[in-house]
């Protein structure tokens, strides 16, 4: 089983069956899984649906997600182990019930048994519901990290303007795992004072992702605002959780999963580094970007103008040693070869290089 190409199919059949009427569907792998873990996938494939239609029975009003992590359930470090996560929340606000014993979370306890899972964990905490469980001893010791992404999104800086359903310090483990530096923030305000703060900083964010949940009809406006923003001008504004039938919005480069249900925000903004620059900033909605990472393709409404092919080769999962005695030519290089994705190796002598 691949991690990150299994889980975009399970959100994408989930979506497929909600229809039109979808919840806001959220899901992530963690960075620090292994490329290949041995389990069986029609068994996975049913805890994780079960988890999935746990998570969206609050209604299309709700937000929900789906993670897999590496390590114990009390986020412990223990390798070996498989957590899967799913999250739910209300949209009007915290909910007085416990996670509780309805037929989907019966169907999840029951498909968890199959696989030799422990019980799912239930817990509510700031009006978000989490089920929770384990598959023990499931990872080999010692398998390294997949690096789906490669290492694109090194010096890449991350702003996610959502709601977060699933575990916090996991997302952000796993998000630092990927090379990527990332920041949550749940209200639009604090997001436009942090995105100018941090330009005047000089540590400006690279992208900032939109859950168009938190915005509704004033998500153009919205946009407006941010690009006026000290730093606005430079970022590359994607937008998950769109309805269906949302048309493109002037100043952002790309709707996240629009055509494509198994895509998600890393895949997408893998893609815009590799694309020429976009041009959102000058107010014109782009079109579809060029496919990139693994597990997913970027789609968009195309323009009249055909798509761009990107001038970056994909060297996902290779590996290339650069030799070089002067630092900053190292640094150098290292910048200029990073939208590729590949793997990089620096040696400052002919002898180290050996």
């Amino acid at each position: 089983m691949q991690p990150h190409e299994f889980l975009g199919d399970i959100a994408a059949a989930l979506i497929r069956e909600l229809g039109g009427s979808r919840p806001d569907v959220h899901w992530h792998t963690d960075a620090m899984l292994p490329a290949d873990i041995g389990l069986d996938e029609r068994g996975m494939a049913r805890l994780c649906l079960a988890l999935g239609r746990w998570a969206n029975a609050l209604g299309p009003d709700s937000i929900s997600a789906l993670g897999l992590w590496r390590g114990t359930r009390d986020f412990g470090d223990d390798p070996c182990d498989l957590v899967v996560q799913a999250g739910r929340r209300a949209n009007d606000g915290p909910s007085a019930r416990l996670v509780g014993a309805d037929d989907a979370f019966i169907a999840c306890a029951e498909a968890a048994a199959a696989l030799g899972a422990s019980a799912p964990a239930p817990s509510v905490e700031d009006g978000t519901e989490r089920l929770s469980l384990v598959l023990p001893e499931t990872i080999v010791p010692g398998a390294p990290a997949s690096e789906p992404w490669g290492r694109a999104f090194q010096r890449h800086r991350l702003l996610i303007v959502r709601e977060t359903v699933l575990s916090r310090p996991r997302l952000m483990r796993s998000l630092a795992a990927s090379w990527l530096a990332a920041d949550f923030v749940g209200q639009r305000d604090a997001a436009l004072r942090l995105v100018g703060d941090r330009a005047v900083e000089g540590q400006p964010f690279d992208f900032v992702g939109l859950s168009a949940r938190l915005f509704g009809d004033g998500l153009a406006d919205y946009v407006r605002r941010l690009r006026k923003t000290a730093g606005g001008e430079r970022l590359r504004i994607l937008v998950t959780g769109a309805p269906p039938e949302m048309g493109d919005i002037a100043g952002v480069d790309r709707i996240v999963g629009r055509g494509r249900p198994d895509e998600r925000l890393l895949d997408a903004a893998f893609d815009l580094i590799r694309a020429p620059a976009a041009s959102a900033a000058r107010g014109i909605a782009p079109g579809r970007a060029p496919a990139g990472a693994p597990g997913g393709s970027g789609e968009g409404t195309p323009t009249s103008a055909p798509p761009e092919e990107s001038p970056v080769p994909s060297l996902v999962g290779q590996t290339i040693l650069v030799v070089e005695d002067v630092p900053m030519n190292r640094l150098l290089l290292e910048a200029m070869l990073a939208p590729t994705g590949a793997n990089l190796v620096t040696a400052a002598t002919g002898a180290e290089a050996l």
